[in-house]
């Protein structure tokens, strides 16, 4: 299966349909019959995972860091941009994927910018001399600040992210927003309304488990499953 035409209307090349099946492999989203709670509030039967099965499965992590590389190295071409991407993970989940992501460009050269990554806090420092959210050099002309997650639902994280980053000192529209699997119930539209740069996904949930249902990693019902449960928790605010 050289290519794949997926529901959104782009067409999954060779490399896509390799992420595609180690991500079906290591359970990087599962579907479970008894909902499981998000980070959002909202239950659901579909899980979009990037932890463990993400940080001890190198092989899938560096074809995921690939796809997420590629995309920034288009989204900065577009702009005729030839800073350095800089990867801020959202806690906790994506500070097991940015360190990834720097690494991978740095031996693969896929940017030709040197990809690096600023770490966020969770809580603020109450000592010493870093006592702001991130962990970063403070030059705009030489970084273009990318905050990222490995999945979108509601965007309640990225709003709070973002008001962090605010607070640091950050103006929102210089701050792009990506996001590895948008669930496709409205937090990326949220997202847009928050005043990012840019937001982009670099896959969303229908299109995945397409790839999953032909690959035949997935039952022959899962994209009428999925649909259903797209439908039904939408999240638009």
């Amino acid at each position: 299966m050289p290519q794949l035409k997926v529901p959104s209307g782009r067409t999954f090349d060779m490399f896509d349909l390799q992420v595609m099946e180690l991500a079906a492999v290591v359970g990087f989203i599962e579907w479970f019959e008894k909902p499981k709670k998000l980070a959002s509030g909202k239950t659901s039967h579909i899980y979009v995972k990037g932890r463990q099965d993400a940080t001890e499965n190198p092989e899938f992590l560096k074809l995921a860091c690939r796809k997420i590389l590629t995309d920034t190295r288009t989204i900065m071409d577009t702009d005729d941009d030839r800073r350095r991407p800089r990867f801020i993970g959202i806690p906790h989940v994506a500070h097991g994927w940015t360190p990834a992501v720097s690494m991978v460009d740095e031996f693969e050269k896929i940017t030709g910018r040197g990809a690096c990554h600023a770490i966020m806090r969770s809580e603020l420092k109450k000592h010493g001399a870093h006592t702001k959210w991130v962990a970063r050099t403070d030059e705009p002309s030489l970084f273009r600040d990318f905050l990222f997650d490995n999945v979108v639902t509601d965007s309640g994280s990225k709003e709070t992210a973002l008001e962090h980053l605010v607070e640091d000192g950050f103006m929102p529209t210089e701050v792009d927003a990506m996001v590895f699997v948008d669930r496709q119930q409205g937090g990326l539209g949220n997202m847009v309304k928050l005043g990012f740069r840019s937001v982009h996904a670099n896959y969303n949930l229908l299109d995945m488990t397409y790839a999953f249902q032909q690959l035949g990693k997935w039952p022959s019902d899962a994209v009428e499953r999925v649909e259903r449960e797209i439908a039904e928790n939408q999240v638009t605010v």
